[in-house]
């Protein structure tokens, strides 16, 4: 049989191809400039056919939203000022739909309906981001995917800053979320969200609640502080089936009342008590 040699040298890549199995080279790395026109979308796309894992570098701010759907993949900025935008409202700025090991690194996304979303069993690790300006949530995480954000921001958030539903998992390290206008972090239908390491939740809840579990979600504040806005309802809120933990080292406080507020505290499971802090009227889970 011929034996056929193609190499991609756009992304330093040779291919093999015969009918022994492909030898490839173990790593592509490519860097997308954003200022001379270049697309991450379109790199994403040829990388469909070539071998993995891959590292995308993202220079200067590209605007486009970007689907993720290869395994293995690594995206960052060059700095901690590129990365992706969308104009306010329009779609999700960076989307991954089952794709397994994604790395994100060192970059901003801006604007968009959403910044961040992981659907479809996809897994993600983050670190250094910076998601700001989504018109309706800023990290989303549902339909069995998982996710873990490190000392990262996410900020200025129209609704929902975290959002995280269908047995999604998203665990939060280290990291600040800041000025939501709605709820700082909704958790529904299985979902699971971990605030731990000293995250810092700030000026959250808007006219609702900084935090809110519901029909089979659940929270758990460890070694983290959730601050109120100044007419948030309650730092956190469980109802229909919805569990909050407040576990040792977790402090809900300076939550003025509102609409939501049910003038209670609840606090028996190893937390800081502090008024207005937190009421439950779901499961109260001890830590």
């Amino acid at each position: 049989m011929e034996r056929r040699n193609y190499c991609f040298l756009t992304v330093a890549a040779c291919l093999l191809v015969s009918g022994a199995p492909a030898q490839i080279l173990p790593q592509i790395t490519l860097t997308v400039n954003c200022a001379a026109g270049q697309k991450v979308g379109s790199i994403l796309k040829a990388l469909e056919v070539l071998p993995r894992p891959a590292t995308v570098n993202i220079q200067g701010v590209c605007t486009e939203p970007v689907l993720i759907t290869r395994d293995d993949l690594t995206l960052r900025g060059t700095t901690a000022t590129d990365g992706l935008r969308l104009p306010p409202g329009s779609g999700t700025v960076l989307s991954i739909d089952g794709a397994r090991r994604v790395v994100l690194n060192r970059m901003r996304l801006d604007g968009g309906a959403v910044g961040l979303a992981a659907t479809g069993g996809a897994s993600f690790t983050a670190s250094d981001l910076l998601v700001t300006g989504g018109q309706r949530t800023g990290v989303s995480v549902t339909m069995n995917a998982s996710g873990r954000l490190s000392s990262s921001t996410v900020e200025n958030v129209s609704e929902n800053a975290l959002l995280v539903q269908s047995n999604g998992s998203l665990w939060i390290s280290g990291s600040r979320v800041l000025n939501s206008v709605s709820n700082a972090g909704w958790v529904d239908q299985g979902g699971q969200l971990m605030l731990t390491e000293g995250t810092v939740v700030r000026n959250a809840g808007g006219s609702f609640n900084a935090l809110t579990a519901r029909e089979g979600g659940s929270i758990t504040v460890d070694h983290a502080t959730v601050e109120c806005g100044s007419t948030a309802a309650s730092g956190a809120y469980a109802f229909t089936g919805g569990t909050v933990v407040i576990a040792v080292g977790g402090l809900i406080q300076s939550c003025q009342g509102g609409w939501w507020w049910m003038g209670a505290v609840r606090n028996s499971v190893g937390g800081s008590p502090t008024t207005r802090g937190a009421f439950m009227s779901g499961t109260e889970a001890a830590s």
